[in-house]
């Protein structure tokens, strides 16, 4: 007789409800978009089905538009180490990062390739 057995771990998110969302840099989109709260947990599964939960719950923020979740921080800026500043694009409006000694110099766009100087 051959059984089959189907086991491994998933990560859970739950978003929080009635809890006020922010605005921020998205790794996945490239853009600024609306973050919510919510918290992660890993599970064990069981033929994809989460049975027992591993670990604690972890704070995060999940991304109204493509629903990547990112670890939460306190600091209230999510992607931005020190020495580092965000920028938008003037052309397409996208939100990333550069490091501080780059301010004066052109700065490319990584969603539409244009350059463009901060003054």
């Amino acid at each position: 007789m051959f059984y089959f057995l189907l086991a491994g771990a998933k990560d859970v998110i739950k978003q929080k409800t009635g809890e006020a969302s922010e605005v921020s840099l998205c790794p996945s989109c490239g853009a600024a978009r609306r973050f919510c709260p919510a918290t992660r947990r890993q599970y064990l599964t069981l033929f994809f089905i989460p049975i027992l939960p591993i670990g604690s719950e972890k704070p995060c923020l999940v991304c109204q538009s493509c629903g990547v979740c990112i670890q939460d921080s306190s600091r209230g800026e999510y992607y931005c180490e020190p020495g580092e500043e965000r920028v938008f694009c003037p052309q397409c409006g996208t939100a990333f990062m550069v490091p501080e000694a780059s301010m004066n110099e052109r700065i490319c766009c990584p969603r539409c390739r244009r350059s463009f100087q901060i003054l």
